[in-house]
């Protein structure tokens, strides 16, 4: 019974605080952690040995989980890049010029199904200013937001108005990464 009580409180914390492109791999797996610790004190308060009220174990467990969240958002060096190209997507939507599509001044690359296809001059100076462009497209590639053709070539050749073009393809689900 406990065991069943305890995967059902889980569940709801995974609801709880699952949101829409927040769970990758590890994201997943913290989710559950934390949703266990939630349960382990939901069902030691059940069994009033806590002196705390219902419902507490998981707004605590959910606090942790944010705290944990935004700590990896901002030191995890991949977290952090994939949230570097995301904002600069975000940002910079209108910049990227759709194939076939009017063409946009100051360009920093095209949009072609379901890719951004930034330009490599502007990665390296731009999304990357500060940074290596290297290991920003390594840790791109780790997370799964970077489309390549071969193993070790982390830059793109694509076809855009009948020009081969070399960039760096960014799938459009970046923008939904936690």
């Amino acid at each position: 019974e406990i065991e069943i009580e305890c995967r059902k409180i889980i569940e709801e914390f995974a609801a709880l605080v699952t949101t829409q492109g927040n769970a990758d791999g590890q994201v997943s797996r913290a989710i559950r952690r934390f949703g266990l610790v939630a349960a382990a004190g939901e069902i030691a308060t059940a069994n009033e040995l806590t002196g705390w009220n219902r419902g507490e174990a998981i707004d605590a467990a959910q606090k942790c989980f944010i705290a944990w969240l935004e700590h990896r958002r901002t030191y995890d060096p991949v977290a952090k890049a994939v949230e570097r190209v995301k904002m600069f997507v975000l940002e910079h939507d209108e910049r990227f010029e759709v194939v076939g599509g009017k063409p946009v001044k100051q360009r920093f690359g095209y949009r072609k199904g379901s890719t951004f296809h930034i330009l490599p001059e502007v990665f390296r100076d731009v999304v990357c200013a500060g940074e290596k462009s290297e290991t920003v497209a390594q840790a791109l590639e780790e997370s799964g937001f970077l489309n390549t053709t071969a193993k070790n070539r982390l830059q793109k050749l694509e076809r855009i108005s009948g020009e081969p073009t070399w960039g760096y393809s960014i799938k459009d689900t970046i923008r939904e990464a936690a």
